[in-house]
């Protein structure tokens, strides 16, 4: 007789269970841990502006742990003798200080912080390159670059055109960065000094929430009586959550669900800048309105045109305010706004997009990918963007490191390509006066191919115009602010 008891059948199957259900909340925890979300919960000063939808919660594409670097005890003193702690927001405030000692302590404090765990932050990204080229040959692909743009049918004209027209701008670039070092008097320009207002009197320039819709609404009327009636109806209906609060996310966001009205919220602290986001976020708005009318599965316009509506009502807003004033500082303050818009925007975002591409054709050609390799690299993108009469601080070597976009390869080219699409869109909205087939684009959604979307509207980006001609802007707006600050 065998006096062993017998296992309950119950409690085996209940084991069982809990077995399976501890496996899928470790699972559910994996997935929700790297979930992809917003690109400005991370110090990346490329992207002041999100827009969360399905088609675009790509914007967050590296592990949260990274984004903590910058907030892990880094502290420093501002202005005023008061220490402060280094968060995302404070940074961007840090940068833009009128006293140079505080923006270079914020970027040397900063930077220094990823050099510290710089070995992991090159494993992470060396580890995401060698998936990407995993995945690209067990697809037959000829390169990273191939597979990556193979969803929306791009060329590789296109990436490859994009950073050879920036290339032939760089002396503009060069020319402006004197310009300011000029203006600011120092001796030598670091890359610390790039955000600081050139304008002091438009500190002082400050407006009520009322007042900057106003101005919206004003300068957005070339987009016609129903886009007019529609904007009062986002801007009115209670779907803009105005200003700051504890807790709350710094920058601006939209948002929106299928069947829903979209949804805005905003840091909104009176300044000019403050005016543009508003534009900017409901460019976004009204872009997922329009898209709502298109049948569940084409509802979602993909990334490649996420950022063109925003920077469409950028354009208009700027150019309209340009037009209208005749005081001088305001004219600088505004053409200093565009030069910045088209040096975050364009010129930074192809330097970005020639980093990533050659750190993929290394790990195609079988070479290490180590954090010296990586320094090396981003230091020779930086003299050569930035020239030679700009200092570059050994620990900016880093700044590859902090930049989430990397994590999704060949994704930061679409900010340049959708700058340079809306310049073009604007100007032709103003000079002709004809919205139907931009509103036409703005219902479109994902119902075809975004380089068709485009054509429909007269945007042609499988050459390269439409970045040539952003970039002429670029230059002729350099040569005006320079005789207003003269």
């Amino acid at each position: 007789m065998n006096d062993r008891a017998k296992p309950n059948p119950r409690l085996r199957q209940a084991l069982i269970v809990a077995v399976c259900v501890l496996a899928v909340l470790l699972f559910l925890y994996l997935l929700l841990r790297d979930r992809p979300g917003s690109a400005s919960d991370y110090l990346d000063d490329s992207a002041p502006y999100t827009f969360d939808s399905s088609a675009s919660r790509t914007f967050r594409t590296v592990d949260s742990r990274l984004a903590v670097v910058s907030s892990s005890g880094l502290q420093l003193l501002d202005e005023n003798g008061k220490t402060v702690k280094l968060t995302d927001g404070e940074f961007a405030k840090l940068r833009e200080s009128r006293d140079r000692r505080v923006r270079a302590d914020a970027f040397r404090a900063l930077h220094e912080a990823f050099a510290g765990v710089g070995n992991t932050v090159s494993s992470l990204y060396a580890g995401q390159v060698r998936a990407d080229l995993f995945e690209a040959k067990a697809r037959h692909y000829d390169a990273c670059l191939s597979r990556a743009l193979f969803a929306d049918r791009l060329p590789e004209s296109l990436y490859s055109g994009l950073i050879e027209a920036v290339h032939k701008c760089l002396p503009a670039h060069y020319r402006y960065l004197e310009l300011r070092r000029k203006t600011l008097g120092v001796e030598k320009l670091h890359l610390y000094d790039g955000y600081v207002p050139l304008v002091r009197s438009a500190d002082d320039i400050s407006y009520t929430y009322e007042e900057a819709k106003t101005l919206v609404k004003k300068y957005l009327a070339p987009l016609g009586t129903q886009y007019g009636k529609d904007l009062d109806r986002l801007l009115a209906g209670g779907w803009v959550d105005v200003y700051e609060a504890p807790g709350k996310e710094t920058g601006a966001y939209a948002t929106g669900i299928y069947g829903v009205h979209p949804y805005m919220l905003l840091n909104f602290v009176g300044k000019l800048n403050d005016v543009f986001t508003l534009a900017h976020e409901a460019g976004h708005c009204m872009h997922t309105y329009y898209s709502d009318t298109q049948p569940y599965i084409n509802k979602d316009y993909p990334i490649f045109l996420a950022e063109i509506a925003s920077t469409v009502n950028e354009n208009l807003l700027l150019r309209g305010m340009l037009a209208d004033t005749d005081d001088k500082d305001k004219q600088a303050y505004l053409l200093n706004h565009f030069i910045d818009e088209v040096r975050g925007t364009i010129i930074r975002q192809t330097m970005f997009a020639e980093f990533e591409w050659e750190a993929h054709k290394l790990a195609e050609r079988g070479e290490p990918l180590t954090a010296e390799v990586f320094c090396k690299l981003y230091h020779e993108l930086l003299s050569l963007y930035f020239g030679p009469d700009v200092e570059i601080d050994p620990y900016m070597d880093w700044e590859w490191a902090r930049i989430p976009h990397f994590y999704r390869a060949f994704y930061v080219f679409k900010y340049a390509t959708g700058f340079s699409a809306a310049a073009a869109i604007s100007k032709r909205l103003l000079e002709t006066g004809e919205a139907a087939p931009y509103l036409a684009f703005l219902h479109a959604g994902g119902s075809d191919h975004p380089l068709e979307t485009l054509k429909k509207v007269g945007v042609d980006l499988s050459t390269p115009v439409p970045v040539t001609e952003a970039l002429s802007e670029f230059e002729g707006s350099i040569a005006q602010l320079e005789k207003l600050l003269k």
